[in-house]
């Protein structure tokens, strides 16, 4: 079963939900990816925000060596894709109904904030409980 997380620049969120999810489902037949809608920001640097980084170690999670580069959403991905979660309904389901209309039944949306809205800590403490019940979700 595939996974596709998406935020807005594939560099905080939507990578730390993919790191994350994958290591609590390393055992399984289970994995995630990530994609952005908007990868042109020009202050995300290198290809994970240092607070994604942080944040996973504080956790003890594993970091891969390899992290891709933030990647562009694209059809195929949701074709690809069993489950696909959406980060943020306020900042994502009308971008996503304009460019992918007919798969908009597809994805589920959370409502976990950017740093404009919540500190990294709350925002990434709040996205791993949601992948933690995701996870045993698909245990069941």
């Amino acid at each position: 079963m595939k996974v596709l997380f998406i935020c807005t620049g594939n560099y905080y969120r939507s990578k730390f939900a993919e790191i994350y999810f994958n290591f609590l489902n390393k055992d399984k037949e289970l994995t995630s990816y990530s994609r952005g809608l908007d990868i042109s920001n020009p202050k995300n640097l290198g290809s994970i925000s240092p607070y994604t980084v942080n944040y996973l170690k504080q956790l003890k999670v594993e970091i891969p060596v390899k992290i891709n580069d933030p990647q562009l959403l694209e059809e195929n991905d949701l074709i690809n894709s069993d489950v696909v979660i959406a980060v943020n309904r306020k900042e994502h389901y009308k971008v996503l109904e304009n460019k992918f209309p007919s798969f908009i039944w597809k994805i589920e949306f959370w409502d976990v904030g950017d740093l404009y809205e919540q500190t990294y800590e709350n925002a990434l403490h709040e996205l791993s409980c949601k992948i933690e019940l995701l996870t045993k979700d698909f245990q069941q």
